[in-house]
């Protein structure tokens, strides 16, 4: 080995970041490579910096407030480990991006053969021609969501003969302005390196594809605390999200009116109902609490999922991401919900969380080191997309 030549290591180091609507996480990551595939991820350096919403405050403020953080959890994290990361990993939740439909259409004269090549032109033709009429947005992700020959879905298009195709393509996508400043900050810290965004919904559907168990279909629910995003799985196919308000803060605030206390003691007093801390008194104002706050989510979940189901029966499997003091609540306004259960052609919905103790298996944190949900999920997604593109 040459006096300067690097020693071959068994993993990649990653710098991770997710972005919500008042909440920015940050963490060093040594992701295992395929020669390494039994180790786990390693979370070797991590924040998490929460910003109150202030109602009275403008949004464009606020939203100046989160991006200031970013770059303060990035000097952070950076600062707080010895490893030089090989890339930086952006995951990006609501209000930061939206989702579009777009459907593209090719017709000929004589029939000709459909091939993922062409699928694939086809694809990029539309986002090339998107990011020209729209360039104030750049592109996060795109997925194919259904293929039609002949007018007629098809599951296995490739390698049958047609004269139409009809490819219906889901694209989430980030204002440039805010992907520009990201990457900016980045380079101030970090010097050059490559920077991959995605966003949460779709992460939370690898993931749980991954780690949670094989799910034909699946409801993504990410319950932040202004904003709740959801998402729909088909037949393993990500659909377009939405995302609504009320997001967990508005549980907190009504405790807080209730019982006429601040907000950040009634998070803490929520803290204290989910372990069972509280005497009888407390616990049914917090009761009462919850029956209002779920009687105005479910009205706002319906109402997104009514827009987004596309005529198709709702999965009876839900996986859920939040802040594990909500996790039986929002448990209870998912299993409980009349219009749920109505279209979903079960007798039951089932909720699968993604929280320490189906996680940590997979992945580790520093001693002394409170597991953190978001920056889990983000590790294990970015874990999947390397070994994929290391195929």
């Amino acid at each position: 080995m040459g006096l300067f030549s690097r020693k071959k290591t068994n993993h990649k180091s990653v710098a991770l970041f997710d972005i919500g609507s008042s909440v920015v996480g940050g963490a060093h990551a040594l992701i295992p490579s395929q020669d390494a595939v039994s180790q786990n991820t390693i979370i070797t350096s991590t924040i998490r910096q929460h910003l109150q919403y202030d109602e009275t405050v403008p949004l464009k403020v606020h939203f100046k407030k989160v991006l200031d953080t970013f770059r303060d959890v990035a000097q952070y994290v950076q600062s707080h480990d010895i490893h030089n990361p090989d890339s930086v990993r952006v995951m990006l939740g609501a209000p930061w991006i939206t989702s579009e439909t777009k459907i593209i259409e090719y017709t000929k004269t004589s029939p000709f053969t459909c091939s993922q090549k062409f699928v694939n032109e086809l694809v990029e033709k539309e986002c090339e021609r998107l990011t020209q009429e729209q360039q104030s947005f750049y592109i996060v992700e795109k997925q194919i969501s259904s293929i039609k020959l002949n007018g007629y879905a098809v599951d296995k298009p490739y390698g049958k003969k047609t004269v139409s195709i009809e490819i219906t393509l889901t694209i989430t996508l980030a204002s440039t302005v805010i992907v520009d400043y990201l990457r900016d900050a980045i380079v101030s810290i970090y010097g050059t390196r490559p920077v991959h965004f995605s966003s949460m919904a779709y992460s939370l559907f690898v993931v749980s594809e991954n780690y949670l168990g094989s799910f034909e279909d699946l409801l993504l629910v990410i319950a932040g605390e202004e904003l709740t995003q959801i998402g729909l799985v088909k037949k393993k196919i990500f659909y377009q999200y939405e995302s609504f308000t009320p997001g967990t803060g508005l549980l907190t605030s009504i405790v807080a009116k209730k019982m006429a206390i601040s907000y950040l003691e009634a998070f803490s007093l929520l803290g204290s109902f989910y372990l069972k801390k509280l005497a009888d008194k407390e616990n049914a104002r917090i009761l009462e609490a919850i029956a209002e706050y779920n009687q105005l989510w479910q009205a706002q979940f319906r109402g997104a999922i009514a827009k987004k189901q596309y005529g198709l029966c709702l999965p009876a499997d839900c996986s859920v991401v939040a802040n594990i003091r909500f996790n039986a609540i929002i448990s209870d306004a998912i299993k409980t919900d009349p219009y749920l259960l109505h279209n979903c052609g079960s007798t039951s919905i089932t909720p699968h969380f993604l929280t320490e103790e189906t996680l940590i298996p997979y992945i580790s944190f520093p001693q002394g080191v409170s597991f953190d949900t978001l920056i889990a999920l983000h590790a294990l997604f970015c874990k999947t997309f390397i070994y994929y593109t290391e195929k």
